[in-house]
């Protein structure tokens, strides 16, 4: 690690023609990264300043992808480079932009969206675009087109998960419960970390009885849209935590 560090600081004094050169955001870390979670969950990192965790659920040599980060690379190409398979779906737990930069790497066929997500998908209004404070993303959304996918993506279901509706957070949001493998995906409904609820679709009112709901399901572990994997007794901590803060309104 000393000589890695080593050759990394020389090249930061390297000049090429007058200017100091400065290697490429990639150069030091990869684009996306992957770890083997529980029963058949993987979680990738999306290594971009504010992009949500994104979790892909293996069946019968097909991916269920849940969230999609800000993804300035390939999400599709990383996913089916690693786990060699071409059968891929997609789907939301809400369409704030940090959930959905990576929609734009999939065929219509292969993206599945809640009738709620697909409704609010279409006005930019409800991306939230104007709470990104890194400029790269700031570009990489300005221009963003998904209306092949909003009037294109298949419908159906999605087999293994039960969709829950989860407002308060944005009022399209939903979870997905796998009851077999007790695992709940929750977006931005629940994670370490404090409540968001201060956007123009937000309620606390809603929030608070998404968080009980929540705290009735029979899982063993929260997959949330940010930050780390949580077990029961961490995340109904993290909900008495967040109810109290709403009913405050410390937010």
């Amino acid at each position: 690690m000393l000589v890695a560090g080593w050759f990394i600081n020389i090249l930061l004094r390297v000049k090429i023609g007058g200017q100091a050169y400065c290697p490429p955001q990639n150069f030091m870390k990869n684009e996306f990264s992957l770890k083997k979670l529980i029963n058949n969950y993987y979680l990738i990192t999306d290594n971009q300043p504010e992009a949500s965790n994104i979790f892909v659920y293996l069946n019968k040599g097909q991916a269920l992808v849940i969230d999609s980060g800000v993804s300035k690379k390939n999400l599709k190409q990383f996913i089916s480079s690693k786990f060699k398979i071409k059968k891929i779906k997609i789907t939301l737990t809400h369409v704030h932009f940090d959930h959905i930069g990576g929609l734009k790497y999939f065929k219509p066929s292969e993206v599945f969206l809640p009738k709620q997500i697909k409704n609010n998908l279409k006005n930019k209004k409800n991306w939230a675009l104007e709470y990104i404070t890194d400029k790269e993303t700031q570009k990489l959304f300005k221009n963003l087109s998904l209306n092949s996918i909003l009037y294109q993506n298949s419908e159906g279901n999605l087999k293994i998960f039960k969709i829950i509706n989860a407002l308060g957070h944005t009022n399209e949001s939903v979870m997905f419960f796998d009851k077999q493998n007790k695992v709940l995906i929750t977006g931005d409904s629940l994670y370490s970390g404090k409540p968001y609820c201060f956007f123009y679709n937000s309620s606390k009112t809603n929030f608070i009885k998404t968080l009980n709901k929540i705290k009735n399901l029979k899982f063993n572990y929260i997959l949330p849209g940010h930050g780390k994997i949580l077990n029961r007794k961490a995340a109904l901590s993290t909900i008495d935590n967040w109810i109290k803060a709403l009913k405050a309104k410390k937010l």
